[in-house]
């Protein structure tokens, strides 16, 4: 239960995160990785892991990835707006498959959690 919540928050700062270095003009931003694609893919795909791991039914899941696309679509969008940013459908395609990506793997690591923890359950019954 700790562990969802801390999960939970995570991606929430996460997404506070994303929507801060979106919004930077262009001189202020700083670049970690080797491409702009990279960059997006990672910061999505962590958020992505972070809220499905504190997500407490699979049916939020869907929540997650339309949240982060719609997210995504808005700053992309915005950036238009600011000073040396330039918008870009790579940078979109890049975000969104980072959501997927991540939602995917945390998704499968909480279902292969649940099954480990049902069989040991029905193997261990009085330990």
């Amino acid at each position: 239960m700790i562990f969802r919540k801390l999960a939970f928050s995570a991606g929430v700062l996460a997404i506070f995160a994303i929507i801060g270095l979106s919004l930077v003009p262009g001189t202020m931003r700083p670049t970690v990785g080797p491409s702009d694609f990279a960059e997006n893919f990672v910061a999505y795909f962590g958020c992505g892991a972070l809220l499905t791991l504190g997500a407490n039914r699979r049916a939020h899941y869907v929540a997650v990835i339309l949240g982060l696309c719609a997210c995504s679509g808005l700053m992309e969008f915005l950036q238009h707006f600011i000073p040396g940013r330039v918008s870009d459908f790579a940078d979109l395609v890049a975000n969104m498959a980072g959501t997927l990506v991540g939602v995917s793997i945390a998704g499968g690591v909480l279902f292969i959690a649940g099954c480990l923890e049902r069989f040991r359950k029905g193997a261990l019954p009085n330990s």
